[in-house]
């Protein structure tokens, strides 16, 4: 894939974003989310009993930091 860079983001060519699209377009086990679909969802706190969603809020899912905030190692 030719990717064309946009500062940090690497975005595919408009070849490409169509050929994506398309292949999105007809995965029925995976359709693009429609407006209607995004207003019957339920936000974590209403779907999870509440020891579940305390569980979830308690985890770190991303591990420890290499610098937490706070800890640059570079001067300012």
């Amino acid at each position: 894939m030719t990717l064309v860079r946009r500062g940090n983001t690497e975005l595919p060519t408009a070849e490409e974003d169509e050929r994506i699209n398309a292949e999105i377009a007809v995965d029925s086990d995976n359709p693009e989310w429609t407006k209607e679909a995004f207003a019957r969802t339920l936000p974590a706190v209403k779907f999870f009993s509440p020891e579940m969603y305390a569980m979830l809020c308690t985890q770190h899912m991303w591990g420890p930091q290499k610098n937490p905030q706070g800890t640059r190692n570079d001067p300012l």
